[in-house]
């Protein structure tokens, strides 16, 4: 698992693995190929190698069995890393720019690639008829701030889950 962490597959076999999987111009080719991160892995290994044994041993003791002890135990425990790879994920998405272009139409391309779209292409900018009156360069700063906000909403919520999440395992007690 950490093979990857510093060297990626290629964008070639991954764009013919996505395409000979018929993933071209879905959600899915947006979606599985980064499903899983090496990286955000071993955060999360961490944080359940670091969980306290007393509370599985109790759970145990009660008679639960393994399944019922993550289910029941781990699990509700486990919002701070929860959180936290939902947080990262989620903004690692947000500002994917790279792959959403290539492999997908642009009815399913997220807000960056559309928002570089409207800088490249001036007939976006005509077509809202914003062309004349405001410089494209206030309309291109204005849509790039309405980006922000999605962002900018949901952090505050996730902020204290997301600072535990990252703390957890890094002072030894």
């Amino acid at each position: 698992f950490i093979i990857p962490i510093f060297v990626g597959g290629g964008l070639i076999p991954t764009y013919l693995n996505i395409r000979n999987l018929g993933l071209l111009n879905t959600f899915w080719a947006l979606v599985l190929p980064t499903a899983v991160s090496p990286f955000y892995l071993l955060i999360v290994r961490s944080h359940y190698v670091d969980y306290p044994q007393e509370l599985v041993k109790a759970a145990t003791i009660d008679g639960a069995r393994p399944f019922s002890v993550f289910w029941r135990v781990v699990w509700p425990t486990s919002t701070p890393i929860i959180a936290t790879m939902a947080m990262l994920y989620g903004v690692a998405q947000w500002n994917e720019y790279f792959w959403p272009s290539i492999l997908v139409q642009q009815n399913l391309q997220p807000a960056s690639v559309l928002l570089q779209n409207m800088v490249t292409n001036r007939s976006v900018l005509l077509g809202l008829g914003v062309g004349i009156q405001m410089a494209p360069q206030s309309f291109i700063a204005a849509v790039a701030a309405v980006l922000i906000i999605p962002v900018l909403v949901v952090y505050p919520f996730l902020q204290r889950y997301v600072v535990t999440g990252i703390l957890v395992g890094s002072v030894k007690g």
